[in-house]
């Protein structure tokens, strides 16, 4: 009885050192494996994932050197992001049944970071095995997937690679020995995503539909030029776009780029270009031409015409006091009319600047007074003619709304879409339309850009900076400015903005790299300059006229105030006429009565 308890323990060590012969044997052999990745793309972290309860993980005690490992199970999560580096490999330890929990568990740890490597630790997958985990790859966005069996031999010679595009699903991969691989054991990345349907969201605040040329389908319906974007990238990789309608209940990408708010600012920082950013401008009216009656106010003719009058008075007096003193020392018997100091054609003559006739035997006073009206009249002539030239020649123009304080002045309507309205509100400053902009309206795109388009002065309009400046240079270019910015009215400046797309998106990376490409190298300013003929086309509607870059000739209709003048100088006149024949004939009747008076005496 005791040799055979001697054989028995005999027998159990010789199969637990056989078992842990195995066991070192795994290890190393994945340790080689492990590091054979590590060779061709660094790691920094490990994350070992595996059920509570599987306590025949073979690698629940595994360890490589240098590389530093987590453990995890079902029970619990972390966020990979945000706490750890993005180098990150992780591994799931599987029997030969799917575990839903673990897979669950590694989607939440690895949240905005999907497409990070993973390595499935399995016992002989089946044909089942793997078409129910290329299905999970395709509902939570694992690119990067292999799989490695854990066989009775403890150094496999063979695994599986997920294929990801069109339709995931894994392919078998052999090798003779660890040491034999010169090449990345995951997927590379999508050179081409070989057809992949892609479902597009129209945006749900432009109301616009631009077709844009699209090959595989003749066109696709965009709702900015920006869009076109989207098209070259599916160009490029292979995509199939298609729009998305009621019998779909998800999208893949959405049309225009929209603002990253504060609290996306972290999960998005790596998909954000320096020129992806946008600055918010308030466009307004330029400044128009002033009216006849606010240029001869903003000339200060109405001061010059006191001014005159009060030196045609002072004249005046002045001459008829040395007139009349002077008479009186000659012993001249010399009296004025009543007339005479409300016409006086000399010195009328004098401040027009024209030549007027001396008095006969005018002594030395007058001669003085006369030098002084005609220096006076000489600078005040040519400055009025210089003031009237440059009014007809280069017309004055109202002052332009320059700041938010004149914004608020003049009682302009601001015009701009929901989403715009509600990203101010909600991440730049609750009260700005309150106390910045206090008459913002909400309008579709498509009003808008009709207000735009037919010139409405009553209207100023939000809009994007890098937009504007294709508007502005089509203006300059047709010789014809109706709208102008100013730096005083940038809402805000420098805002990120990105294409919206599906949580964990396989296009976030790929996408952001190649707007990137396209911004920098200056394709998507070209494409703006097209922007006001595209409008035009959509609209049917005509920005304004062709003029060229040359001085305006006088018209007859600029002169029309000067009929006005005439007429009321014959009005004048004619009353003054009849105001002569009114003093006349009450003259007549009094010097007949003073003869009658006289005869009866």
């Amino acid at each position: 009885m005791e040799n055979i308890l001697k054989k028995l323990v005999i027998i159990s060590l010789i199969f637990q050192f056989l078992a842990e012969g195995t066991e070192n044997d795994r290890w190393r052999f994945f340790d080689k494996f492990i590091y054979k990745i590590h060779e061709m793309d660094f790691i920094e972290t490990i994350v070992l994932y595996r059920h509570h309860r599987d306590d025949n993980c073979s690698l629940k005690n595994w360890s490589p050197l240098g590389i530093p490992v987590m453990r995890w199970n079902e029970l619990g999560s972390i966020k990979i992001r945000g706490n750890y580096n993005k180098n990150v490999l992780a591994v799931v330890c599987m029997e030969k049944d799917i575990d839903m929990e673990l897979i669950n568990t590694l989607a939440i740890s690895f949240d905005t970071m999907r497409q990070e490597r993973i390595l499935l630790w399995v016992q002989r997958p089946t044909e089942t095995f793997l078409k129910e985990i290329s299905a999970i790859t395709a509902k939570m966005y694992f690119l990067q997937m292999i799989i490695l069996m854990i066989e009775d031999n403890p150094t496999p010679t063979y695994y599986y690679i997920l294929h990801p595009f069109p339709d995931p699903q894994f392919a078998r991969i052999d090798f003779e020995n660890v040491s034999h691989i010169n090449y990345s054991v995951f997927y590379n990345g999508p050179m081409s995503f070989f057809g992949k349907t892609t479902i597009i969201r129209a945006s749900p605040d432009i109301d616009v539909k631009i077709p844009m040329e699209y090959k595989p389908s003749g066109v696709f319906p965009v709702s900015r030029l920006e869009d076109r974007e989207i098209i070259e990238y599916a160009l490029k990789y292979n995509l199939s776009l298609k729009l998305m309608d009621t019998n779909h209940s998800a999208f893949d990408i959405q049309l225009n780029p929209r603002f990253i708010k504060k609290n996306e600012t972290y999960s998005n920082v790596d998909f954000m270009g320096a020129l992806s950013s946008s600055t918010l401008v308030v466009i307004v009216p330029c400044s128009s031409e002033l009216s006849f009656k606010d240029a001869w106010m903003k000339l200060g003719m109405e001061t010059m015409l006191w001014y005159v009058l009060v030196v045609y008075g002072a004249f005046i007096l002045v001459e008829s006091f040395v007139l009349v003193m002077t008479a009186r020392i000659s012993g001249n018997n010399r009296s004025l009319t009543n007339l005479n100091p409300f016409l006086n054609l000399r010195i009328f003559r004098a401040i027009l600047g024209l030549p007027f006739p001396e008095i006969p035997r005018a002594n030395l006073s007058l001669r003085q007074l006369f030098l002084t009206i005609s220096l006076c009249g000489f600078v005040f002539s040519n400055f009025v003619s210089s003031k009237l030239s440059s009014m007809l020649t280069k017309p004055g123009h109202y002052s332009q709304v320059s700041n938010f304080e004149e914004l608020r002045e003049s009682g302009m309507t601001v015009a701009m879409d929901a989403y715009i309205y509600r990203y101010i509100v909600n991440e730049i400053d609750r009260d700005f339309f309150k106390n910045v902009v206090t008459n913002a309206v909400i309008s579709s795109h498509s009003e808008q850009m009709k207000n735009v388009l037919s010139l409405n002065d009553t209207y100023a309009t939000v809009s994007f900076q890098s937009n504007w400046k294709a508007y502005d240079e089509q203006q300059k270019s047709r010789g014809f400015r109706f709208y102008c910015e100013s730096k005083d009215l940038i809402i805000a400046s420098n805002l990120p903005r990105t294409y919206v797309l599906a949580k964990n998106s396989i296009h976030h990376w790929l996408l952001s790299r190649f707007v990137m490409y396209i911004q920098e190298s200056g394709i998507t300013n070209q494409w703006r300059l097209g922007i006001p003929a595209l409008i035009r086309d959509v609209y049917n509607v005509t920005m304004g006229r062709n003029t060229e870059h040359q001085a305006v000739p006088l018209s007859l209709e600029q002169l029309s105030w000067l009929w006005y003048l005439l007429f009321i100088g014959y009005l004048i006149a004619t009353l003054v006429f009849c105001g002569e024949i009114f003093l006349n004939r009450n003259k007549r009747r009094n010097f007949r009565r003073r003869v009658i008076n006289d005869s009866a005496v």
